[in-house]
Order: structure tokens, then sequence, then C-alpha cells
């Protein structure tokens, strides 16, 4: 009988362009929870930046949770991996 290692899903970034007060930030927070209730998130208001690592939500499912919201959401790409798309 074989086991396999639950793997983690990836963290995912978005830029949130119209986030721009600890309120909105608040919402867009919540609108994750109320998909992914146990994501970890962190945000970074200045930058306008979301970084979500998920349990158990895909990443679409994730943008479309925050645009529900009222806020536009663009995946982004952490910067260690940015060199792919050169």
């Amino acid at each position: 009988m074989f086991r396999f290692a639950k793997l983690d899903k990836a963290p995912v970034f978005f830029h949130v362009k119209n986030m721009t007060t600890e309120g909105a930030a608040s919402a867009v927070i919540h609108a994750v929870h109320s998909l992914d209730a146990e994501a970890t998130i962190k945000v970074d208001l200045p930058m306008r930046r979301v970084e979500i690592d998920p349990k158990v939500a895909e990443p679409s499912a994730i943008r479309d949770a925050i645009c529900g919201a009222g806020f536009s959401a663009l995946r982004q790409w952490p910067s260690e991996r940015a060199y792919l798309w050169q």
C-alpha cells in the first residue's frame, strides 16, 4: 500500500488595484476567508499586494472572491519566479 503525502498548495499573489484603505484590505481578507477559512493572508497595503497561502481554494476561485467583493485582482508571480517569464 502506498501512502502519499498531502502537498500544500503554492502561495498565490494578487495586485488589488483599488485596495487603498485598511477597510478595503479587511474586506479582501474577509472575502478570501469566506472561501478558505484556513488560508493565511498577508497584505502589503502601500503596494496593494495580497499574498495568500491557501489550504483548499484554487487561485481562480480566490480571484473571483476578491472581484465579487468589489475589487479588481490581477494575479502576480513572486519575484523569485519572475525570471521564468523573461
